[in-house]
């Protein structure tokens, strides 16, 4: 992620937390089984940006920390979390011990990352018996309205392209890691209509835009949840995910 783009990004942490969903609980618990996980295990919430995984992740460990490159998500982080520690790091350069958690966590955030640096580094952080679960919550456009707010933001889209097969070329040409599982689990979401304003705000290559071609999508949008029929005598609007769950043993 440029210089550029993480400034705007972070500009939009208060957004972010509002209209971004947490993560399955059943997707967590997956995650905890298939690496052997629980209540003695201490982990680490790599690019925790506000919190939207860590929460869940502190219920069910021993211990866990966070990592967080920007300086407006650590705020809204140590907002939500008082109780849990969060350190100014990178994926690159962790800024923990070698071999001090049993697990790394990174929910929404891999493909921002160059993939090489990062897997040394949290094959570093991770204890020999340990291993890595990479999390996304992947939108599903089941719903009119949804595509038709998509459309208006998709042709700004600058997201990595083919983030998932540069993750697992890193994954087998290191030789950290061995794949283990992949699965989904649904992840529904409530919105108020200021909540889907909120969501379109905290994508990073909207946060990005200009100030007047932000601003004029926004407005097309907001016009969109005032006017269609699924949306406009709604006060509460239903959008679908699915977490999906990478698993990885340490080597």
């Amino acid at each position: 992620m440029s210089p550029e783009l993480k400034a705007a990004f972070d500009a939009t942490a208060d957004q972010y937390q509002r209209g971004r969903p947490t993560y399955s609980e059943a997707a967590v618990d997956f995650a905890f089984e298939q690496l052997e996980l629980g209540p003695w295990s201490h982990v680490l919430d790599l690019a925790s940006g506000g919190g939207k995984l860590t929460g869940a992740l502190a219920e069910r460990a021993a211990s866990t920390i966070a990592v967080e490159p920007l300086q407006h998500m650590r705020r809204v982080f140590s907002a939500s979390h008082p109780n849990i520690g969060i350190h100014e790091g990178s994926a690159e350069a962790i800024p923990m011990e070698t071999s001090s958690v049993d697990a790394v966590f990174v929910g929404q955030a891999f493909h921002w990352f160059d993939p090489h640096a990062a897997l040394n580094q949290i094959h570093r952080v991770t204890k020999p018996s340990g291993g890595m679960a990479l999390l996304w919550n992947v939108r599903r456009d089941t719903q009119d309205w949804v595509k038709k707010v998509w459309d208006e933001i998709d042709p700004f889209d600058t997201t990595p392209r083919g983030s998932a097969e540069r993750r697992e070329k890193a994954v087998a040409e290191t030789g950290l890691f061995q794949p283990l599982v992949f699965a989904k689990f649904p992840n529904p979401q409530k919105l108020t209509h200021e909540q889907v304003i909120a969501r379109i705000e905290s994508v990073s290559f909207v946060s990005a835009l200009e100030t007047r071609v932000r601003s004029d999508a926004l407005d097309r949008i907001q016009q969109i949840l005032e006017t269609h029929p699924q949306t406009r005598s709604t006060a509460l609007l239903d959008m679908y995910y699915e977490t999906d769950v990478y698993c990885y043993a340490r080597i």
